[in-house]
């Protein structure tokens, strides 16, 4: 099993982050209609365990985003950033990052490039 690295914690803070297609899209008859259909209006990252978190920060972020952090996937708490790049955690701890467009167009996560979590 080939194991690469997460695009959004590879330390390259330069190329920004390639959604995956949707795979729940359909494409039309024609093959078509499945490029849009991308995670560009909320992501999360599993960290595979909880960490302490303390501070996160998310580079290359251009509009308003909704931060917010879970242990179990399922309540989550924000974080406060408000189109911010970093946001003090009270102390706690994390297993899920997740971050939400405040904008209905989408796109809007396509211009981050590294998102860090101490």
């Amino acid at each position: 099993m080939a194991i690469t690295a997460c695009a959004l914690t590879d330390g390259d803070f330069v190329n920004r982050f390639q959604p995956p297609v949707d795979i729940g899209c359909v494409p039309d008859d024609l093959g078509q209609g499945c490029g849009a259909a991308r995670a560009d209006r909320v992501l999360t990252v599993n960290l595979d365990a909880a960490r302490p978190a303390s501070l996160l920060v998310v580079r290359g972020i251009t509009a308003d985003v909704v931060a917010e952090i879970s242990v179990d996937g399922e309540s989550w708490a924000g974080v406060g950033m408000d189109g911010i790049v970093g946001s003090f955690i009270p102390a706690t701890s994390a297993r899920y990052i997740r971050l939400r467009s405040k904008a209905d167009n989408g796109g809007l996560l396509l211009s981050l490039t590294e998102l860090s979590l101490w």
